[in-house]
This record gives C-alpha cells, sequence and structure tokens, in this order.
C-alpha cells in the first residue's frame, strides 16, 4: 500500500524542467550569436575606416591625389559584403572617413554597424 504524501505527485516533472532549461540555453545561444555578429561586423567596419583614413591622409599629406576618392576606392577594393562607404571629411590636415555595413541578426531583423576613423598628423 502507498503512504499519501503531502505534496501531489511529482511524475513528469523532470521532463518539464528539461524541457524548460533546453529553451532556455538555446534563447541565450541565440542571443550569442546574434552578439558575436553585430560584434563581428562593427571590427569589419572600424577597421575598414581606420584603414581608409589613413591611405586618404597619406595622400593628403604628400599631395599625391585626392584624399576621399581614395578612400572611397579603398573602401570599395576590400570586398567586404554590403560594406558602404558613407563619406569622407577633410578639416585642415585630418581626414575622418566613415564606413557602415549591414548586421543580419535573423529573427531580429538587419541593422547596421557603423565605423568612424580619423587620421592626420599628431600635433
Amino acid at each position: 500500500m502507498r503512504q499519501p504524501r503531502l505534496i501531489g505527485d511529482d511524475a513528469g516533472s523532470a521532463t518539464v524542467l528539461g524541457v524548460a532549461v533546453v529553451a532556455v540555453l538555446t534563447a541565450v545561444t541565440v542571443a550569442v550569436v546574434a552578439l558575436g555578429s553585430a560584434l563581428l561586423a562593427r571590427h569589419r567596419a572600424v577597421s575598414a575606416a581606420d584603414l581608409a583614413a589613413l591611405a586618404a591622409a597619406s595622400v593628403l599629406l604628400t599631395g599625391t591625389g585626392e584624399p576621399c576618392p581614395t578612400a572611397e576606392r579603398l573602401v570599395r577594393a576590400q570586398g567586404v559584403e554590403g560594406l558602404r562607404f558613407d563619406g569622407c571629411e577633410v578639416d585642415g590636415e585630418r581626414v575622418t572617413v566613415r564606413v557602415s555595413v549591414p548586421v543580419r541578426l535573423g529573427r531580429f531583423g538587419v541593422h547596421t554597424a557603423t565605423g568612424v576613423a580619423l587620421a592626420g598628423p599628431v600635433s
């Protein structure tokens, strides 16, 4: 004969708990992957902007050409999918370059990672 229990029968509760744990782990994994994608896109944009700004500043300081078209050509030549040249400003001997790249985050939609770099002489 079974002893009466104060708490109801817990048969199957481990299954429910297991499903909940798997759901939470899946959600955390999806969030980490989305964050990683966003960070990677941002690093690509910042690296492209840095390289383009340095090249543009070099061209400006040596007088061997036009800085902004040089920066734009360099950004386009990098071959990163979706990388977009958003602008270039020359202020004296300083060059600022803006670059962006789309970030596809699955169900979270498509967002934009931007990179801005400033290059010029240190004084």
